[in-house]
């Protein structure tokens, strides 16, 4: 095998030779379970496949008129071939009788055969073997004879022959010569594989290197041979390297080494040009696997290719900059126009573009170009060249006429008229370059073509029904009189259902309402800063301790207005309620789209439209299946209603916005200044360790030391407010109001709540230790920087200041947080501890992780859930754990209790005394408004050496918010990243500071924040761009080689979808069409719903499971058309996930394709690009492009991301990488246009050009290739 000439080399290989192995015959693939007369199971049975050209063959032909074996003639040897009654059969089944003592054995109890000609003294056949045969019978003899009969072989055993024939050896080179290579593979032989000369990879193989080298085992000629044991013959296949990547790196060095980011060894022959490259230089490297053992230490890998980075030098030093060009759009393709001008004398025509037809993949359209001679001499058309990739569209030139081994010898005032055959190869819009050669000077046109599909046809036509309800134009109510409308309906008269919540035991306390007030609609209605500044003084200002209160509340205000009124477009005339035992159901076509998403227990309003004066009978939504809602009324709507059509709204729920309201006014009484604001007050002392520890010398190499000389706050003095204010006009800053201590429904105090405050706090004593307790770690698995944070939370040297565990995408984070709650759990016996997060989803994983430990049997801790929460969604493990707010005082007492932020204001109703918890922990907190983040932390024993812990990565999504106005006023804005933020003007002891704090810490004070910067996710080139672009290049990567590279590495793959060998990243560009269904208002892209199912075809014919795939799309309805298309493409129920950002943020997959979407022609994308916020956000660019752990795939419109410097730079990495492929680039980033371009200009300015007369020299010069009909469409599309 180890030969690419025909003639084979004889080799010892590690492998077993082909044997007679005994087939299963009862295979599952090739089992036909109801066949007539088959038994119901069959026992195995042996027989030897026969290769061709072997001494036994495993098939044999019957001749009909042989003697059957008792003296006589199958009478159907003497019917005529051409006999009309004659009729044939082939097929497989099983041998239901085989009896040597008879002349004949029976197929499937029909088919005869003469066992005599069949079964030879070593026969194949035996009872109940699975067979092809061929039979025949004829009017004058109907019995079934058979003519041919062999054993089956099933497609799995033949795929398994093929597998055993093929191999792939991994071998280490040991020498290497000009066509050969000593390698040594097995048991350390090292043998020569000869005449290799013509399947060596490119690059120069060295001593040392792995390589992996498919080859075919060739039995036949072994045998033949007389090889016997582990000698056979095989022939290569090929040579590939054992492993290969791509990355961009630094150059760095390792003693007299040079390499790239310290485990690259580069060598002088693999810099590209031979030049010198300084250290730290940014580079694009490719490297192979390689053990090579040097002075200063082994290395795995050696660079094959090095060469300047042309990616990274966009992105040093100015990364965090708005990048100047993203409003500079406009006149870019301008500088190219001189490409297209006609010129020397010669008019081509089209002018600027040539535009085929919309056309099939693979069907082909044609397009009349001429050119015509204006000047007064012959010039030669040479030729007409495509410089793009040809893989998007394929040209075709017809030429009549054609002058050797010119094109065409263009006389004065010739024309010359040919065709252009264009066939699309992708979906969408492409735009390709032609250039148009005449020797002295070229001339450059466009070709444009769309490639369509009839899936894609077939996809745009698909809708969901009406259900009898009008179409709509969904669009926001802005209007003056429609939000006067809504506010004087909101007076009418409200009839109040009831809510499907089970009481709590006791409730000694009730929060206030905090109802909008009438100035805040007021103001939203009227757009006015002015009533804003009239009613709250100092809300446009920056946040301080002095509005703490009001901004926030302000803030809440209007995203429930907000959200009251985006619901409102969602609003349904003409329903008919249908009873149903004690509740009534009605059709929403559009509920799922209705954000924030409607809810079980959620309130509706039913009406009468026509009576103005009429009543409203609020309901509550008991359970939603697909479209259909069951809601219940009170008893005065189900007395008097009587069938009639009405009107339903859907309102949001008030508690969660009560309970933020609450939270903020008690933070400020409770929590103090210092806690909120940490910025800018006299020194703190460094405390004594809240829980003292000791560990084992060998489990401690904490890398920072608890002396610390250095004051955990700065002292600054206090500055005026110099940040902009939210609206246009700074409010004049005024003294803060006096607070208010908010009012509770209930003023007694019974002795029921007396000896609930006495069990919770009064008679449990802070913990005193007396001796440092032993640390001995739950999870031995992690690494330095979490046990480090683990031990910040035990000590707590910085309270009452929050601590923060900044935790990057794929960095154990909540695993972290885990550790140290298990820890504070066990080692301070009297610590009552509340773990928080913002969503179900996260809390259920932190009580999966507790339950997983093998620590906690149920009762140990508790999941509190809300009262809305069914059981169906609970993970099966954690149900024993769960419990909702039924009984609260139970509760309460638990010594850990995990629940989600809105969940734990729960516990405002038992008016427990502040610091009820010791520890407080929030997971995801970058995820929870500020409003929320203080629900959980007003419950902390700030006086009594609490602590506050908040994980999470405020470089991920921040909160949901639906309202402009509350964005400007800053809710948006985590309490984490406000924290690490700081604030202008003063000193952040939360802030990065590598001159003060050292590098080996990142940069960051270990008393109050450590970041965690081992990444067990994702492949390293995956990694290499958030890393760089949101985390300071901290990140490094330590994901497992089968976890990070398996897809990569696997030869289908790379084949099949990868466009770089090791390269896990593919951009496809596709410039299809977003449109919107006239009864939705969310987005699609048809081909790019395509173009992604092809990936999952592709992805899932290489063996990759659907959960090992995850979509990402940020549109609602696009991703209800990637689950239909995908449905009806892989012909299957089960399909991998697809998902928003926000379903995804916090979770992981090995393949994770991204579809954007968005989708404009050129000319549109400048003046619409403030419309495109929702793709342009960094904050889910981060989120998205770090979900994938081995492979990413990006399907968008590069014309419209790269408006965008985030995806911009993401372009330009899969470009260095050698990784995009599609449509037409930017003309920015297109390498090829540049080079013709600046080529052309020199070509230019060294000869002296003919113009065209003056009548003839002006040109509608259109880049974008766009028609009337083409601005028709973009206008209707925006």
């Amino acid at each position: 095998m180890f030969q690419y000439a025909f003639d084979a080399i004889k080799v010892n290989l590690p492998f077993n030779k082909k044997s007679n192995v005994a087939k299963d015959s009862s295979s599952d693939e090739d089992e036909e379970d109801g066949q007539d007369g088959a038994p119901t199971a069959y026992p195995k049975y042996k027989s030897k496949v026969m290769s061709p050209g072997s001494s036994n063959l495993i098939s044999k032909t019957f001749d009909p008129t042989a003697d059957l074996g008792d003296g006589t003639k199958d009478p159907a040897g003497d019917q005529e071939d051409n006999d009309e009654g004659r009729e044939s059969v082939q097929s497989t089944g099983f041998i239901t009788r085989l009896d040597e003592s008879m002349p004949k054995g029976v197929i499937d109890r029909t088919y005869c055969f003469d066992i005599k000609t069949f079964c030879s003294k070593n026969h194949n056949f035996q009872l109940h073997s699975k067979v092809d045969f061929e039979a025949f019978r004829s009017n004058a003899s109907p019995a079934w004879a058979v003519t041919s009969m062999k054993i089956h072989v099933s497609k799995k055993e033949i795929q398994a022959k093929e597998t055993c024939r093929h191999k792939i050896q991994i071998m280490k080179v040991v020498s290497v010569g000009y066509d050969w290579i000593d390698a040594e593979w097995g048991d350390n032989k090292v043998q020569r594989l000869p005449k290799l000369k013509d399947l060596l990879p490119k690059y120069q193989i060295k001593s040392g290197d792995w390589l992996k080298v498919h080859f075919e085992q060739l039995y036949e000629a072994a045998e033949a041979q007389g090889l016997s044991g582990d000698e056979t013959l095989g022939k290569i296949i090929s040579i590939q390297p054992s492993q290969q990547k791509t990355i961009v790196g630094k150059i760095t060095k390792r003693g007299n080494e040079f390499c790239v980011e310290d485990y690259i060894y580069v060598t002088l022959e693999a810099i590209k040009g031979g030049r010198q490259i300084p250290l730290n230089t940014l580079v694009r490297c490719v490297a192979v696997e390689s053990t090579q053992k040097l002075k200063h230490g082994e290395f795995q890998w050696r660079a094959v290719e090095v060469s300047l980075s042309n990616f990274m030098q966009h992105l040093t030093d100015n990364h965090n900059r708005d990048d100047e060009e993203h409003f500079c759009h406009e006149n870019v393709d301008i500088r190219y126009r001189d490409l297209y001008d006609n010129r020397g004398g010669i008019k081509i025509k089209p002018e600027a573009y040539v535009k085929f037809q919309p056309a099939i993949i693979g069907t082909c359209v044609q397009k009349s170009v001429s050119v015509q001679n204006m000047s007064n001499r012959s010039i030669t058309l040479q030729s007409i060249e495509f410089p793009h990739d040809n893989a998007i569209c394929k040209f075709e030139l017809e030429l009549p006429q054609r002058d050797r081994d010119v094109i065409r010898v263009l006389a004065p005032e010739d024309m010359y008229t040919f065709k252009v055959n264009c066939t699309p190869l992708q979906m969408g819009r492409t735009k390709e370059m032609g250039l148009f050669d005449f020797g002295e000077f070229k001339i450059a046109r466009d070709f444009i073509i769309t490639g369509l599909t009839a899936d894609e046809e077939l996809l745009n036509k698909v809708k969901k029904p009406e259900h009898g309800h009008r179409a709509q134009r969904f669009s926001r109510i802005r209007g003056v009189e429609q939000i006067s409308a809504l506010m004087n309906d909101n007076h009418r008269t409200r009839i109040r259902g009831t809510a499907p919540i089970r009481a709590p035991f006791f409730v000694p306390s009730r929060i206030p309402s905090y109802s909008v007030p009438t100035e805040i609609w007021d103001a939203y209605r009227e757009q006015s800063e002015e009533i804003i500044k009239q009613h709250y003084a100092g809300v446009l200002m920056a946040l301080d301790i002095n509005n703490y209160q009001t901004k926030f509340q302000v803030s809440l205000w209007f995203e429930e207005v907000d959200n009251d009124i985006r619901r409102r477009q969602y609003d349904l005339g003409g329903v008919r309620f249908k009873r149903a035992s004690d509740y009534y159901t009605f059709i929403a076509p559009h509920i799922q789209d209705i954000q924030p998403s409607v809810l079980i227990g959620d309130p509706i309003d039913a009406f009468d439209p026509e009576d103005p004066k009429a009543v409203k009978y609020q309901g509550f939504i008991k359970k939603i299946h697909g479209t259909e809602v069951s809601v219940g009324f009170s008893d005065a709507f189900n007395e008097t209603y009587g069938g009639g059509l009405l009107s339903v709204r859907f309102c949001q729920g008030r508690m969660t916005y009560k309970r933020q309201h609450y939270a903020v006014e008690l933070a400020l009484q409770n929590l103090g200044e210092m806690f909120l604001f940490p910025f800018g007050f006299s020194q703190t002392e460094v405390k004594n360790p809240r829980i003292p520890f000791f560990e084992d010398e060998d489990s401690s190499n904490e890398t920072v030391t608890d002396e610390v000389t250095e004051p955990v706050v700065s002292t600054t003095q206090h500055q005026e407010d110099s940040v902009a204010p939210a609206f246009g006009l700074f409010a004049k800053r005024q003294e803060p109001n006096e607070i208010k201590k908010a009012p509770n429904a209930v003023d007694k105090t019974n002795r029921r709540v007396q000896s609930l405050r006495t069990r919770f706090v009064s008679d449990v004593p802070t913990t005193n230790f007396l001796n440092d307790v032993k640390l001995n770690w739950f999870n031995k698995n992690l690494n330095e920087e979490q046990k480090n944070a683990v031990r910040r939370v035990l000590r707590g040297q910085a309270r009452p200041l929050p601590y923060i565990i900044f935790g990057p995408p794929g960095t154990g984070k909540t695993v972290t947080v885990v550790e140290a709650i298990m820890q504070v759990n066990k080692l301070d016996p009297n610590s009552r501890i509340l773990v928080t997060a913002p969503t179900n989803h996260a809390a259920d994983v932190i009580a999966e992780c507790l339950v997983k430990s093998g620590q906690y049997h149920p009762g140990e801790f508790i999941r509190f859930n809300g009262f809305l929460r069914q059981e169906q969604g609970i993970l099966d493990s954690i149900k024993e754990y769960c419990t909702d707010g039924e009984l609260l005082d139970h509760v309460a007492i638990s010594r850990l209790i995990v629940s989600t932020c809105a969940t734990a204001g729960q516990f405002f109703s038992l008016k427990l005394t502040p610091g009820h918890f010791t520890h407080v922990f929030i997971d995801e907190a970058g995820y929870c408004t500020e409003p929320e983040t203080m629900i959980s932390a007003v419950n902390l024993a700030i006086d009594r050496e609490g602590q506050l812990i908040i994980a999470g990565d405020p470089k991920q999504l921040g909160p949901v918010l639906m309202s402009d106005i509350a964005q400007n006023l800053d809710l948006n804005l985590s309490f984490l990243e406000r924290l690490m933020n700081g604030k202008k003007g003063m000193q952040n002891i939360y802030g990065r500071n590598p001159e003060k704090f050292g590098q080996e810490n990142c940069g960051y004070n270990t008393l109050v924040l450590t970041k965690l910067v081992k990444n067990y996710r994702a492949h390293e080139s995956l990694l290499k761009l958030p890393s760089h672009l949101f985390y300071d290049d901290d990140l490094v990567a330590c994901a497992s080689q089968e976890e990070a590279y398996m897809l990569t590495q696997n030869h289908t793959i790379s084949q099949k979808i990868l466009l770089s060998q090791g390269v896990p990243i593919v951009f496809h560009g596709v410039q299809g069409t977003s449109v919107r269904e006239r009864d939705s208002p969310s987005w699609y892209n048809a081909a790019e719903v395509m173009q992604v199912v092809n990936y999952v075809r592709t992805l899932k014919s290489c063996g990759v499971e659907n959960d090992d795939i995850g979509i990402i799309t940020p549109y609602r309805k696009q991703a209800e058309k990637l689950r239909l298309a995908m449905k009806m493409g892989l012909l299957e129920d089960e399909i991998p996930k697809v998902g928003s950002v926000e379903e995804f943020q916090g979770g992981e997959r090995q393949v994770v394709i991204i579809s954007t979407v968005r989708s404009l022609y050129e000319d549109k994308i400048n003046s619409c690009v403030q419309q495109l916020g929702f793709i342009y956000n960094e904050k889910r660019f981060n989120v998205a492009i770090t979900r994938a752990k081995s492979l990413m795939i990006v399907v968008g419109n590069p014309h419209v991301l790269c408006k965008d410097k985030h995806w911009k730079n993401l372009l330009r990495y899969c470009i260095e990488l050698q990784a995009y492929k599609g449509c037409n680039l930017p003309i920015e980033l297109d390498e090829v246009t540049n080079k013709l371009y600046y080529d052309f200009k020199n070509q230019e300015g060294s000869r002296d050009v003919p113009t065209l007369p003056p009548d003839m020299a002006t040109l509608t010069y259109n880049p974008d290739g766009l028609d009337e009909d083409d601005f028709k469409d973009a206008l209707q599309l925006n």
